[in-house]
């Protein structure tokens, strides 16, 4: 099994990354944008809910750091949810953090939402690719 992993491509689907880290936020949009995706950034999560708003109906998903100053990763969500229910989400968070976005993707029934994805930090360009492709995939 010494095949190179071929990373899914996007088909110019519109993903916005939400990360108070200006260094994250432009990997992963070199990353997505060279596969095939176009990418919106936000510097935190206020930032984020207002770039949502006001292009609910381009954004497909949205990739969220879930500590950030100003408004956490989890009420931007919850945010970001209230405008469009249908928003696929991918939290993306340190390890000691996985518990808070585990709890996040639950919805009030207490199950987590199909909408949504955890990618650990660090974490690498193809499974940053395989989770956006699987999560827009989604049903």
């Amino acid at each position: 099994g010494n095949m190179k992993e071929v990373p899914p491509v996007g088909n110019g689907e519109l993903v916005l990354i939400v990360d108070d880290e200006p260094v994250m936020r432009e990997i992963a949009t070199q990353v997505l944008e060279t596969h095939g995706y176009h990418v919106m950034q936000a510097g935190n999560g206020e930032e984020g809910v207002a770039v949502f708003a006001r292009h609910v109906d381009e954004i497909k998903l949205v990739i969220s750091d879930m500590e950030m100053p100003v408004m956490n990763g989890a009420a931007m969500i919850r945010s970001i949810e209230r405008i469009n229910p249908d928003i696929r989400v991918i939290s993306s968070t340190g390890i000691a953090a996985g518990r808070d976005a585990a709890n996040c993707s639950r919805n009030e029934h207490g199950t987590a939402s199909p909408h949504h994805r955890i990618l650990n930090k660090p974490y690498r360009l193809v499974d940053l690719l395989r989770t956006v492709d699987e999560a827009l995939k989604a049903a």
